[in-house]
C-alpha cells in the first residue's frame, strides 16, 4: 500500500478528483439500493459496486456493465490483464473497478499498476 501512496504522491495526475479518496476509504457513500446492478454482480460485492455507482455515477455509467464482454472479465482468472477493450479507462480506473468487483485479484492489479506508473519491472527487492 505504500508503493500506491508514493505513486499518488508523485504522479497525481493519474488519479480523477476523489478517485484515491474512495480507494483508500476515505469517501463514504451512501448506499441506499443494490438491486439496480447486473445479475452477473455477485451479491457480496453489491455494496462496494454500488458505493462505486454512488460515488462516481457517470464513470460508472460510462461502463455499460450490460455488456457481455464483462461477464466474461468477471469469470477471468486474471482480471486485471484482461478488460474488456472497448472500455476506455485509466490503470488507475481499472483498479477502482478491481477493488469493487474482484478484490481477490486487488493485489495483483495494484503491484502492477504501481510497476506501470514507476517503469520498474518488480516492487519487490
Amino acid at each position: 500500500m505504500f508503493a500506491m501512496h508514493l505513486v499518488h504522491g508523485m504522479f497525481p495526475r493519474k488519479f480523477l478528483e476523489n478517485e484515491f479518496e474512495h480507494f483508500i476509504g476515505l469517501s463514504l457513500a451512501d448506499v441506499k439500493e443494490t438491486r439496480s446492478l447486473p445479475q452477473w454482480v455477485n451479491e457480496e460485492r453489491a455494496f462496494d459496486v454500488t458505493a462505486l455507482k454512488t460515488n462516481f455515477p457517470q464513470f460508472f455509467s460510462d461502463l455499460r456493465l450490460d455488456d457481455s464482454s464483462w461477464v466474461k472479465w468477471n469469470s477471468t482468472n486474471e482480471c486485471e490483464l484482461s478488460f474488456p477493450e472497448d472500455k476506455r479507462l485509466t490503470p488507475f480506473q481499472q483498479l477502482l473497478v478491481i477493488q469493487a468487483f474482484r478484490p481477490d485479484r486487488l493485489e495483483s492489479a495494484m503491484r502492477q499498476f504501481v510497476c506501470q506508473s514507476l517503469r520498474i519491472n518488480d516492487i519487490s527487492p
